[in-house]
């Protein structure tokens, strides 16, 4: 029969894969502690091991397949509903603490994914049910080992968490939990909590699902009466502050099959790259990983003195595995033509005056070539051509040389004063009714003078210039109008006279009336159909229209003393008689007043 022994050290060969780390590098360091100020217990080791459930006649979550047999623990990563012993699903979650040096108190706080796995609840023995309703509490560390544990509580909370707070006293005892025929199956360190849970999906990485709270929800507080538990706090590898921020600078412990734990340092090797002027550096990497190379030299361009230029690149041999040196590799190009840039354009030789050739460089090799002198070739002129003068310029002949088209000016004549170049007109301007006009004239814009002088015009009284229209008033029903007319200006004539056109008088029509009544006089009011303006005239009462309501007289029944009187009716508005009460003789069979006589019983 294997013992526990065996079967933990198949688990943390295991993991030790799974989570790319090793168990013998436990210790987390934690820089931000140069003070003090939190726990030096840097070795904690938080165990969360995951075990099958088929110890349903026992109390609490037991595995008897693995107290009796040794049978390795469940990959969590890997979780398969078919493969575990309990057909429902049901499996054991052992929490345990390595290497603490001391300890005042402790919370453990998990969150569980409710759609993937439900809690296990257990009552009895031999009872075991699932879900949230009817939960009791969580197995905890006072089950195993309890004398060292005080104020011990569990709790599963409906918001899908699972929380358990307890206190120990110095430093916590290692657990003896075994079974009396294995009693090498001992879990290492001392057992905190177990707790079983169903799954509730065929596959699952149960890591993902049933989550460690990485704030000072999962601690332990190592104050043992310094004061300040929050000062001497222990929380998860890469842990955060109670308001989600992160990460935790207090002291972190690991749990390794959760994957909280530092990654490994892999090892560096150093190698030396020698560029091709001779000097070199060195570049890290992690062994069997390629090295980032520096920089190449960069590329080198050499002129060749013939109009073309050799570019020389650079490179790194390809890397190789086990090889640490590399020599810079140079490899130069064909040749190139050069790049011309011209720094002066070729100039052509004048009959006077020197030429020269082009002068360039290369933008690439920079190779340059200088410009040379060519010698002048002197001027032929022609016959010339004559320019007259004017009344402002001087004449002159203009010769051109007959090889390159250069001008010289010479031979000048004086002024002109009659050969004008600029003559314009002076616009005739017409007489108007109120001021003269002139002829049409010219000048000279360059010297001034008058070509053809302008003449005065007399005034024309039948010019008007400033003719205005007298808008035509139309007549009104009550006013009378005018014609349309017009008159000058500038001088006051009147051209066209404006007629008066008579009133046109008022077109009425009846819009509405109302009759007259009793008390109110009738009214008709109507309306002009072309100014729209309105009138209304009164008349006088009728007295047989009636307008308030016609009230009745309520006929009065004759009686044996009074005559009576017939219905009649009255107006309510003007008070006139609509119907007149007649009188009605006495009624004698009418009594009013009937009395009863008294009955008299006869004597003897």
């Amino acid at each position: 029969m294997k013992s526990f022994k065996k079967a933990l050290a198949v688990l943390l060969s295991v993991l030790m894969v799974v989570f790319s780390f090793p168990f013998s590098a436990m210790a987390v360091e934690n820089p931000y502690n140069t003070s003090g100020q939190y726990s030096s217990d840097y070795d904690v080791v938080v165990h969360v091991f995951v075990m099958e459930y088929d110890g349903e006649g026992r109390y609490g979550f037991f595995s008897d397949s693995f107290y009796n047999t040794g049978k390795a623990f469940i990959d969590p990563t890997n979780m398969v509903k078919s493969n575990l012993s309990s057909t429902k699903g049901l499996f054991c979650v052992y929490v345990t603490v390595e290497n603490l040096d001391g300890v005042e108190n402790s919370q453990l706080t998990f969150n569980y994914d409710s759609t993937k796995i439900t809690p296990a609840l257990y009552g009895t023995r031999g009872r075991i049910s699932t879900g949230k309703a009817g939960a009791k509490p969580l197995e905890t560390a006072e089950i195993y080992d309890g004398a060292d544990t005080t104020g011990t509580t569990g709790q599963l909370n409906n918001e899908d968490v699972m929380y358990m707070m307890y206190k120990l006293q110095g430093v916590p005892a290692a657990s003896t939990l075994c079974d009396v025929e294995n009693p090498e199956s001992v879990l290492p360190g001392a057992v905190i909590a177990c707790f079983g849970f169903q799954m509730l999906q065929d596959t699952m990485d149960l890591t993902q699902v049933l989550t460690l709270d990485r704030r000072q929800n999962v601690s332990f507080f190592e104050t043992l009466g310094r004061g300040g538990e929050d000062d001497y706090c222990v929380v998860p590898y890469n842990g955060l502050n109670d308001d989600g921020s992160g990460p935790s600078y207090r002291t972190q412990f690991i749990v390794p099959e959760w994957g909280l734990a530092p990654a490994e340092t892999p090892t560096e090797v150093t190698y030396t790259y020698t560029f091709a002027d001779g000097t070199s550096t060195t570049v890290t990497a992690a062994a069997g990983t390629a090295p980032t190379a520096p920089a190449n030299t960069a590329d080198a361009i050499a002129s060749n003195g013939d109009g073309t230029h050799t570019t020389t690149t650079y490179s790194w041999p390809a890397f190789v595995d086990g090889t640490t040196a590399y020599t810079e590799v140079a490899t130069p190009g064909s040749p190139v033509a050069c790049t011309k840039v011209v720094d002066a354009a070729a100039v052509e030789p004048g009959h006077t005056t020197p030429g020269s050739t082009e002068a360039w460089h290369c933008s690439v090799c920079n190779y340059t070539v200088t410009a040379t002198p060519v010698k002048e070739t002197g001027h032929t002129w022609d016959a010339g051509v004559v320019t007259p003068a004017t009344c402002t310029d001087r004449g002159y002949t203009t010769y051109t040389c007959t090889l390159d088209g250069e001008k010289l000016v010479d031979n000048y004549t004086p002024i002109d004063s009659n050969n004008h170049t600029a003559v314009v007109t002076d616009a005739a301007v017409p007489a108007t009714c109120t001021s003269t006009g002139l002829t049409e004239g010219s000048h000279c814009t360059a010297c001034g003078a008058t070509v053809v002088a302008q003449q005065t015009i007399a005034i024309n009284p039948n010019n008007h210039t400033d003719v205005v229209e007298d808008a035509e008033v139309p007549a009104t029903c009550t006013d009378p109008g005018r014609t349309a007319g017009s008159h000058c200006q500038a001088c006051g004539t009147v051209l066209v006279a404006q007629q008066e056109v008579p009133a046109l008088k008022h077109d009425w029509k009846v819009t509405s009336s109302t009759d007259a009544t009793c008390v109110t006089a009738g009214k008709v009011t109507s309306e002009c159909q072309r100014c729209h303006e309105t009138k209304t005239e009164t008349g006088v009462l009728d007295p047989t229209n009636h307008e308030g309501p016609i009230a009745t007289d309520a006929a009065v029944p004759a009686t044996c003393t009074t005559p009576g009187r017939t219905e009649g009716s009255h107006c309510t508005a003007c008070g006139a008689i609509v119907v007149a009460q007649t009188e009605t003789p006495i009624n004698p069979s009418n009594h009013t007043k009937v009395v009863t006589d008294k009955a008299v019983d006869p004597t003897c």
